[in-house]
């Protein structure tokens, strides 16, 4: 009978990520001192009154605290300016998940979020932990997402949630689980609309493959159509009950490719943050190119990477906004340095059928042979 001790190891990464997470959630905390807070644009939090609220004043979590407290959207005008409640809107899981966690109660959203991000951290490193596991390399490692993850952390926000859907979505993926797969990637795509990559990386590398069989390939690729669907069922939603289509607020944080950054460069709000995070995504990705050419957790990197040379001004102004977009590139590309730096990236897939595959190769797994 095969041993569950692995999969315990993942747990405990979960709870060790979980309780470093309240603490640095505590700390944001008690560092945001209540009082009005530069850069609000959610009316609701314009004054806010305890550390707590100033902590969403002063980033975008203040937009998700504001969907948490209008859960059928009839409210748009709390954001501004006008068509912005759309654009943030996309993204309803995070908001929905909060107002969940708070009852309908406006007062407890603020703390519903705090307590989402430290679940979500958790979420997270026990996904990265899983993949790492699936490659031979020791799960601990996923720890490493925790300074990695340091912007939404700060600002109360969903990347980690939609990186722990995304990267859970993978592991199902790898052990031919589709369905399952679809659901996860379709929860990643109304958590945050870019981890879109994820889904697009994969339908690429079933293209280039081989298939066994017709019905085979059919089945997956109707999975990875599902995110799809899913969002653009949401957007049709948000058009018809707001009359803005998300990408109404989009001009400056999309560019042609390399335009925004260019335009960003001398104007960085923080320019040692901005510096220290794109040096370490870039270290990352090269040593994922290099050492695990054929993982697909190197291609979703590389997919980021591409997506990160059409963000605009506005995101790349502030590392806080970049590094909470580009976090599931850094978060692939670490899963594979790892795995290439340690054990040689053997999967091992979790139903009964043993299989081989190097680095998360994208070409089919060959069968073994059963042991006589």
């Amino acid at each position: 009978m095969r041993s569950t001790h692995p999969l315990r190891r993942v747990v405990a990464v979960a709870v060790a990520a979980a309780a470093l997470g309240a603490v640095l959630v505590q700390l944001e905390i008690d560092g945001a001192a209540p009082g009005c807070c530069r850069g609000v644009y959610v009316s609701l939090y314009d004054r806010p009154a305890s550390n707590v609220e100033s902590v969403l004043g002063r980033g975008d979590g203040q937009a998700f605290a504001a969907l948490a407290q209008d859960p059928l959207l009839r409210r748009p005008e709390v954001i501004t300016p006008h068509g912005e409640f759309a654009y943030r809107a996309q993204r309803p899981a995070w908001g929905y998940l909060a107002w969940a966690m708070s009852a309908g109660d406006p007062a407890r959203v603020p703390w519903a979020l705090a307590a989402l991000t430290v679940l979500s951290l958790g979420f997270a490193t026990a996904a990265l932990g899983l993949l790492l596991l699936d490659r031979g390399a020791n799960p601990w490692f996923a720890l490493g997402l925790v300074p990695l993850a340091a912007a939404t952390i700060a600002e109360l926000t969903p990347e980690l949630l939609g990186l722990g859907l995304a990267a859970f979505g993978l592991a199902a993926w790898q052990r031919d689980r589709t369905a399952t797969c679809a659901v996860l990637l379709g929860g990643a795509a109304l958590t945050r609309e870019s981890l879109l990559v994820v889904p697009a990386v994969l339908l690429m590398t079933e293209l280039i493959s081989a298939r066994r069989t017709a019905e085979w390939a059919w089945r997956r690729l109707i999975a990875l159509a599902v995110p799809f669907a899913l969002f653009g069922a949401w957007v049709l939603v948000l058009r018809f009950r707001l009359g803005a289509w998300p990408t109404r607020s989009s001009s400056n944080r999309l560019s042609l490719p390399l335009v925004g950054f260019g335009r960003a460069l001398g104007e960085w709000s923080s320019p040692a943050m901005s510096a220290i995070g794109l040096t370490v995504m870039v270290v990352l990705l090269i040593g994922a190119v290099i050492g695990a050419p054929r993982d697909r957790a190197t291609w979703i990197a590389i997919g980021f990477a591409a997506f990160a040379t059409v963000l605009g001004h506005d995101v790349w102004v502030a590392w806080r906004s970049s590094g909470r977009a580009l976090l599931p590139c850094a978060a692939f590309a670490f899963v594979a340095v790892v795995a290439a730096a340690t054990r040689g990236g053997v999967e091992r897939s979790s139903d009964r059928r043993p299989r081989v595959q190097r680095h998360g190769d994208v070409e089919p797994r060959k069968e073994l042979e059963p042991a006589r």
